[in-house]
């Protein structure tokens, strides 16, 4: 059995064993945690105009311009200490305290997209810590840009999603979709679109792999020989079954249908995500293991 690492950081590690020995819950501060994570990013006010210009666009907030220093004497003091820089003084810090749920995880992806370029995983782990001692069902994931998505299982959320998409990094068509449906699913909008997305990146996925334009529900044949003798015959047989019913599904509620008597719920779309997920995880570890 592969085994289950979550990785946390520090921020986890101290607060859990603090409440572990005192035998207390662990306060929700989310917002004031992901204000205070963010505000490290931003220490200066080099580009700050033009931040706060594209994060009030993204929030559909009215932008009155950088706040003014009040004290012009203060102003030309703290400019020879270097210490004019007030996060807190600043309107995107106003900004910040005001908006909520998925509002504030947009606006808080643009800004450490805006300052952060590359990989860093001292950012994921601090922000998920933020996240698992809030029990926040978001995460931060690095798919060529930082992104948060979706999570109520995290062990599921690793394996199904997170491995997933670095896996798909050499099917960019297939992860294009996948990435697509994920942002739609957050939002929880357009359901039907996100199941969509998620049928088209198992069809892309599966074009790529084969090497041929097969629709999703003329794919058996191809699958059968790939499959050969890597996996047992009822596997395949439940695996090929399971593809069908999912085909059809797609077929009646998603793909041709447009009616609002057959819209998805939440729980529905979470199911196939994470039911596709398998899918491709099936693919990953067979190209891994053999």
């Amino acid at each position: 059995m592969e085994e289950i690492n979550i990785e946390r950081g520090w921020l986890y590690e101290i607060k859990n064993n603090f409440a572990q020995r005192w035998n207390i819950e662990i306060e929700d501060r989310f917002y004031e945690r992901c204000i205070t994570f963010v505000s490290k990013m931003i220490d200066t006010d080099a580009l700050l105009g033009e931040v706060e210009y594209e994060v009030f666009l993204i929030a559909g907030e009215p932008y009155k311009g950088i706040k003014k220093i009040q004290n012009p004497l203060n102003a030309f003091r703290n400019y020879f200490q270097d210490t004019n820089f007030e996060f807190h003084k600043t309107a995107l810090y106003d900004l910040l305290t005001q908006i909520k749920k998925e509002k504030f995880l947009e606006v808080l992806e643009h800004i450490i997209n805006f300052y952060n370029k590359n990989k860093d995983d001292e950012i994921i782990t601090t922000f998920n810590d933020i996240a698992f001692l809030s029990n926040k069902p978001v995460r931060l994931h690095y798919n060529d840009r930082y992104e948060f998505y979706p999570s109520d299982m995290e062990i599921f959320d690793k394996f199904l999603i997170n491995d997933v998409l670095a896996f798909l990094k050499d099917y960019p068509k297939s992860k294009e979709q996948l990435s697509e449906a994920l942002r739609l699913f957050l939002k929880k909008e357009h359901y039907r679109d996100a199941v969509d997305k998620t049928r088209l990146a198992l069809e892309l996925f599966l074009k790529q792999l084969l090497k041929n334009e097969k629709s999703l529900e003329n794919q058996k044949e191809e699958l059968c020989k790939y499959f050969g003798n890597t996996l047992d015959e009822n596997i395949k047989k439940m695996f090929l079954n399971i593809l069908n019913f999912y085909q059809q599904l797609n077929n009646n509620r998603a793909k041709h249908c447009k009616s609002d008597s057959k819209k998805f719920k939440h729980c529905e779309v979470q199911f196939l995500f994470y039911l596709v997920g398998n899918f491709l995880r099936l693919f990953m570890q067979i190209k891994q293991d053999f």
